[in-house]
């Protein structure tokens, strides 16, 4: 369970965003840059459950495996 911050494109490769995942896991909750920088009040698990999302669904893989081949290489 090691998190690391991963720039990753989006598909068009015009933006992109800060996450905070699990490269080991891609069934763990990830984190874009946005979901860790808005205050709260909730507790942190309530934040961790509510503000993450599947790494395996934060993009089109497949896509981002054929524009950013080097990406893909970093998660590995």
């Amino acid at each position: 369970m090691t998190y690391w911050l991963f720039e990753i494109p989006s598909e068009s490769g015009h933006h992109a965003d800060v996450v905070w995942a699990d490269p080991s896991s891609f069934d763990r909750n990830a984190y874009t840059h946005l979901a860790y920088t808005i205050e709260t009040t909730d507790s942190e698990n309530s934040v961790l459950d509510r503000r993450g999302i599947r790494f395996k669904n934060l993009r089109h893989w497949k896509k981002i495996k054929e524009e950013f081949p080097g990406l893909w290489l970093r998660f590995k």
